[in-house]
C-alpha cells in the first residue's frame, strides 16, 4: 500500500470532531449570557457603593430601603459656643432622594452590562447622595440650636386677650444665634455623609424671623374667622350662638414653614357643636297613670313626653367649619329623630287618701308635684285642668314645699329687675304669688317643660302662657297651692 500524499483531506470524522466543539462553546456563552440576564438584570453592577456599603446585586428596593436606613440611623452632633444637641438627621430639616439614589445606582445596569461585568473588575464608584432642606423642619432645628445659648431670639407671637375674645399680637426680641445660610450649607454636607456627624458654629445676634407685622397680620385673619356670624336653630325655634369666648377658640395661630398662619381648630367646633346637640337631645320620659290595687286608671299622674336624638351633627360641623374657612355667614338647623314615650302605672289610693290634700267638696286648689314636675288643678277630687307640665327651681333656688294660699294676682308683672335680683323679666304674664316671692305665671321665654328641663326657675313656677291664663282665671285669692315631692 502506498504512503497518503502530504495535502490529502483529513477523515471527516475528524472535521465533525471540531464542529461539536465550536458547537458546545457556543452554547455554552449562550446559556451564561441567559442565566446572567436572567438573575443580574435590574441590579446594581459589581463596585458600585453607598457611604462606602456595597450595593453590587441589590434591587431598585433594596437601593431605597437600604438608603433611607442609613439616613435614619445617621446622628448629627451639634455644638454651638461649646454646647451640645444630638438628634437624629432626620429631624434637622435635611431630606435625601432615595430614588435617586437608586437611579444612579442602577443606571447602565442591562443585561449586556451585567454579562461583560464578569469579564472584568470594575472600578469602585460611589453613588452621591441628592440632598435638599424641609425649610419647616429646618427653621424648627434652627431654632433649637438657638436656644443653645440660652439668650435666644423670641419670636412674635398671637395669643388671646385676657378676656379671651380676640387674637393680639405678641412682640418678639432679639437674640443669640445660629447663622441659617452657613447651617443650612454644612447641614447638606454632613448630611449627603448618610453616617453619624458632627458640626461645631458660632453664635451671633440675630433679630426673630417671625416679626410684629406678621403677628398683626396673623392676628388680623384670625380675629376675621373669629367673626362668622354662626348660628344653629334647634326645636321650637330656640336659636344657639356661640361666645366670642368659644368662638375664640375655634382659631388656632400656628408658625408653618417661618409664617405665622391661622388654622382651623376642628376639636373646639366640634366641642362646641357637641354641647349644643346634647341640650336638644333628651331621652324620652314615660308619662304615669294613677292607678288602684285592681290596675283600674284613676286618673293621669303625669303626661308623656317624648324624647330627641340629633341626626345630623356631623353635617353642623362641617357646615360651620366651611363657613369659617370661606368666612360666609352659617345658618344651620338642627334636626332630630323623636323617641316615643310609654306609659307606666303608679299604684295610687282612691279618694282623699290618694291626694296630697284633703279639700272640702267643690274647693279650688292647686296640686304642684316637685318630682314628676307637674300642675293639676282640682274642685274637690276632681281634676278640672290637668296635668300639664311645669319648671320649678333648681339647685340653690328649690322652691319651697307646703301648703298656701295664693294672696296676690296679676295680669302681668316685671320680675326681677332691682339690685338684689340676678335677673330682670319685663312684662312676666298671669302672675298669682301663693307664698313670699314665690309665684305660678306664664314663662314665655321657656322653650321645655317637665322632667329634663324642670329645675330652670329662680323658684317660682314656670308655667306655659296659655296654660297660666286658665290658671290665673281659675284660682282667686285664698285658693290653696300645695308644692311637694
Amino acid at each position: 500500500m502506498s504512503p497518503l500524499p502530504l495535502h490529502a483531506t483529513p477523515p471527516s470524522s475528524s472535521r465533525w470532531h471540531w464542529w461539536v466543539l465550536g458547537l458546545c462553546f457556543l452554547a455554552s456563552c449562550t446559556a451564561t449570557f441567559v442565566l446572567v440576564t436572567m438573575t443580574c438584570s435590574g441590579r446594581v453592577l459589581p463596585g458600585r457603593t453607598l457611604a462606602h456599603h456595597e450595593l453590587s446585586g441589590m434591587t431598585r428596593e433594596e437601593v431605597v430601603e437600604f438608603a433611607d436606613s442609613l439616613f435614619r440611623n445617621a446622628t448629627l452632633t451639634l455644638s454651638v459656643d461649646g454646647k451640645e444637641l444630638r438628634t437624629p438627621f432626620t429631624q434637622t430639616g435635611v431630606v435625601i432622594d432615595s430614588q435617586a439614589i437608586a437611579d444612579a445606582a442602577l443606571a447602565g445596569s442591562g443585561p449586556v452590562a451585567s454579562f461583560l461585568s464578569l469579564l472584568h473588575v470594575s472600578p469602585i464608584q460611589e453613588i452621591s447622595v441628592p440632598t435638599s432642606i424641609h425649610d419647616s423642619d429646618f427653621l424648627s432645628f434652627a431654632q433649637k440650636a438657638d436656644a443653645l445659648t440660652g439668650q435666644a431670639p423670641i419670636c412674635a407671637q398671637v395669643r388671646l386677650s385676657e378676656d379671651g375674645t380676640q387674637h393680639v399680637a405678641i412682640a418678639g426680641s432679639p437674640g443669640q444665634g445660629v447663622d441659617r445660610d452657613i447651617l443650612r450649607k454644612k447641614l447638606i454636607t454632613v448630611g449627603a455623609l448618610l453616617e453619624n456627624a458632627s458640626l461645631s458654629l458660632s453664635s451671633s445676634l440675630r433679630e426673630p424671623e417671625l416679626t410684629m407685622t406678621q403677628a398683626q397680620e396673623a392676628a388680623s385673619q384670625a380675629n376675621e374667622i373669629v367673626s362668622t356670624p354662626i348660628v344653629l336653630t334647634g326645636p321650637k325655634d330656640t336659636n344657639f350662638t356661640p361666645e366670642e369666648s368659644e368662638k375664640a377658640q375655634w382659631v388656632k395661630v400656628e408658625e408653618k414653614e417661618g409664617k405665622l398662619v391661622p388654622v382651623l381648630n376642628r376639636q373646639a367646633v366640634s366641642a362646641w357643636v357637641d354641647s349644643v346637640v346634647s341640650q336638644v337631645d333628651r331621652p324620652a320620659i314615660n308619662g304615669i297613670n294613677a292607678v288602684d290595687s285592681q290596675g283600674v286608671v284613676l286618673r293621669l299622674a303625669r303626661p308623656a313626653k317624648e324624647g330627641r336624638r340629633v341626626n345630623n351633627t356631623q353635617a353642623l360641623r362641617e357646615g360651620i367649619l366651611h363657613a369659617l374657612d370661606s368666612r360666609s355667614e352659617y345658618s344651620g338647623t338642627i334636626t332630630w329623630d323623636r323617641l316615643e314615650a310609654q306609659m307606666d302605672e303608679r299604684v295610687t289610693e282612691a279618694g282623699l287618701a290618694g291626694l296630697p290634700y284633703r279639700p272640702s267638696a267643690g274647693e279650688k286648689w292647686v296640686d304642684v308635684n316637685l318630682t314628676d314636675s307637674t300642675l293639676t288643678v282640682f274642685r274637690g277630687q276632681e281634676v278640672v285642668y290637668g296635668p300639664i307640665l311645669i319648671n320649678h327651681g333648681g339647685v340653690g333656688h328649690e322652691t319651697v314645699t307646703g301648703t298656701y294660699h295664693v294672696y296676690l294676682k296679676y295680669k302681668a308683672q316685671d320680675m326681677g329687675c332691682t339690685p338684689e335680683w340676678p335677673y330682670c323679666e319685663r312684662g312676666v304674664p298671669w302672675v298669682a304669688y301663693w307664698h313670699q316671692s314665690y309665684a305660678l305665671h306664664g314663662a314665655p321665654w321657656v322653650k321645655e317643660f317637665g322632667i329634663g328641663t324642670d329645675e330652670s326657675s329662680h323658684g317660682c313656677i314656670n308655667i306655659p302662657v296659655e296654660d297660666a291664663h286658665w290658671i290665673h282665671d281659675f284660682v282667686e285669692i285664698g285658693t290653696t297651692v300645695v308644692t311637694h315631692y
